[in-house]
């Protein structure tokens, strides 16, 4: 379009073109850097999760094996006939509950630990997400209104006489 102007006006249109263009520009590094901001942290989330959720089966096959040893001593218990063979097994049931229990406790703790970890880190992640994404924005706005105000000055320093002066001469020249 700007060929099929004067001089001056398509001067003017090839400067805002450009300018129009370096703003795009701006706004599609923005993107690129917000995309890569959000989607880095979710990929690192996954294995996380993963090693989460084999912690969660790991507490409940611990869980459920305190729960059998719960009741294999409270079965021999309740079968106490008194002779030394039922109290051994009392005993080892009771031994066998308390590392069961252990297991349990351990298990739970790590399961807490991690979950507290990764929801820390989440939170801090999305913090930093955010405050990136606001800090871009601000500079993407911030060199707009840099391009546009030039964009204003390209307009308004326009001078159209010169164009009008030489369509005058060509519009005489063809009479």
């Amino acid at each position: 379009m700007a060929e099929n102007e004067a001089h001056t006006t398509s001067m003017m249109l090839e400067s805002l073109s450009r300018i129009i263009k370096e703003q795009e520009l701006a706004r599609q590094s923005l993107n690129a850097r917000i995309e890569s901001l959000a989607i880095g942290p979710l990929r690192l989330y996954g294995p996380i999760c993963n090693k989460i959720n084999t912690y969660a089966k790991m507490q409940r096959a611990a869980l459920d094996n305190e729960r059998k040893k719960r009741e294999l001593l409270d079965n021999a218990i309740l079968k106490d006939g008194g002779d030394q063979e039922t109290r051994v097994r009392i005993n080892q049931s009771q031994m066998d509950l308390a590392g069961a229990s252990r297991a349990a406790m351990n298990s739970t703790t790590t399961l807490h630990d991690s979950v507290l970890t990764f929801e820390q880190r989440r939170r801090n992640d999305l913090k930093n997400v955010l405050s990136e994404i606001v800090w871009s924005e601000m500079q993407f706005h911030a060199k707009s209104l840099e391009l546009l105000t030039e964009a204003h000055q390209v307009i308004h320093a326009t001078s159209f006489d010169k164009d009008i002066q030489v369509g005058d001469i060509i519009f005489a020249l063809l009479n």
